[in-house]
């Protein structure tokens, strides 16, 4: 069996000067701030159940978050439609950061599949990034 292969989107936006505390509500309600985010809601357990539009395609997960030192917070995907998920999001120096690794899970169409959900994750982490900004501008979170 071969090593897993995991792809990696990197998503980063100036904060402009907004209080961490208000980037970091906003995250927690990201949901009502990215369109392609369906919905984003709690679990009786108090992980994330996550529906969101990638390549016209409903994909849906369910992520449990990780507080990290450092102005970081972890996630990693418990259940789900793809063999794995996780990334993390971060403040610092007054950027907001979201790293995404995903594997998909098929591994004999890697090379057709990949790039082009690769292409579809950096969309997800860039309005995702955008929109938490935006949000934490506004004072919407």
């Amino acid at each position: 069996m071969g090593a897993l292969v995991r792809n990696t989107v990197v998503a980063r936006t100036p904060l402009d000067g907004v209080p961490e505390q208000r980037v970091w509500a906003a995250v927690r309600s990201v949901a009502e701030h990215a369109g392609h985010v369906l919905a984003v809601s709690a679990t009786p357990e108090g992980d994330e159940r996550w529906s969101v539009l990638l390549n016209g395609s409903r994909v849906d997960w369910v992520q449990r978050n990780h507080p990290v030192a450092g102005g970081r917070m972890r996630f990693d995907q418990v259940s789900g439609d793809l063999a794995e998920l996780g990334g993390t999001w971060s403040v610092a120096d007054g950027v907001l950061g979201l790293d995404v690794e995903f594997h998909l899970g098929v591994d004999g169409l890697a090379p057709l599949l990949d790039p082009i959900w690769a292409q579809s994750f950096q969309a997800h982490a860039d309005a995702l990034v955008r929109a938490v900004a935006a949000a934490s501008r506004e004072g919407d979170a």
